[in-house]
């Protein structure tokens, strides 16, 4: 009979296999980028004077789909847009 993994468990192996294919080096830009990206956002919003309400909220949420469509690209480079759920 086959045995149904925890959240704990699949959690686990989802982390292996991120590992398995992002390199160190990878995962070390896009953790220096995404600061970097949302930074350039807090300072568009006071350029800008965007304070909350739908700009500055549309502002964050593309910001947020760009690094996502970004970070599915470089992680499944053979076919990217499988493995995206932007529901």
């Amino acid at each position: 009979m086959r045995r149904i993994k925890t959240i704990s468990e699949n959690k686990e192996d989802s982390g292996k296999e991120l590992d398995s294919i992002l390199s160190s080096r990878t995962k070390r830009n896009f953790a220096i980028l995404v600061p970097i990206l949302f930074l350039i956002d807090v300072i568009i919003m006071l350029i800008m004077k965007l304070q909350g309400g739908g700009d500055a909220t549309a502002l964050i949420g593309g910001t947020a789909i760009f690094i996502l469509i970004i970070v599915s690209i470089t992680t499944h480079k053979t076919k990217p847009w499988n493995r995206l759920h932007l529901t």
